[in-house]
């Protein structure tokens, strides 16, 4: 579990650092803001503790702690897009890592995903499966949730499903959605 946190941290730090670029505005140009509410179960089960932005970061406007733990971010439209066309990138490396690194991942040949990113489809040699591959592939749970809270999905809705599929025949094998495996790292 801790990996899996350590590697998430990374990939916000990459968006972060990936999403520092400026642009200059004139005074026509009309910056748009939407709120993004994080719960606190969120923040813990996206491991961002006390958030990842500040307010004197670009594209920021507030950052509020709500009464129930949650923050809600203030963010420009332009950093919403940013932040899910890196989260889509991170989302594409791991990929990449994950079907092309065979002495870490022997199961995993194919990973596809809808734009949403709610569901992933892992195609994996069936002999090779087994149960801690699924805890490798629950990482991207994190990606698919912190991508559909920027695209303005409400934390009780979030929900990303992974479906592990037999590589040469496409049968279905396994199912894992985030909710459950959500109330199972984090207990209420």
């Amino acid at each position: 579990m801790k990996v899996k946190k350590i590697a998430l941290l990374l990939a916000l730090a990459l968006l972060l650092t990936g999403c520092g670029k400026s642009k200059e505005k004139t005074e026509a140009d009309e910056v748009v803001y939407r709120d993004i509410t994080i719960s606190e179960t969120q923040n813990e089960f996206l491991a961002l503790e006390d958030g990842f932005l500040t307010k004197d970061d670009e594209g920021v406007k507030d950052i509020k702690k709500n009464d129930d733990g949650s923050l809600t971010y203030t963010l420009s439209e332009e950093l919403i897009e940013e932040f899910k066309e890196v989260t889509t990138e991170d989302t594409d490396k791991l990929i990449k890592d994950f079907t092309e690194n065979k002495e870490s991942y022997p199961a995993f040949y194919t990973i596809t995903y809808n734009d949403e990113l709610t569901k992933f489809t892992i195609g994996v040699d069936p002999v090779e499966f087994q149960e801690i591959d699924e805890e490798y592939a629950s990482i991207l749970f994190a990606y698919g949730n912190l991508y559909q809270l920027f695209d303005g999905v409400v934390d009780e809705d979030l929900q990303t499903s992974i479906i592990f599929v037999n590589k040469d025949t496409e049968q279905e094998l396994k199912t894992i959605v985030s909710t459950d495996f959500h109330e199972e790292v984090l207990p209420q």
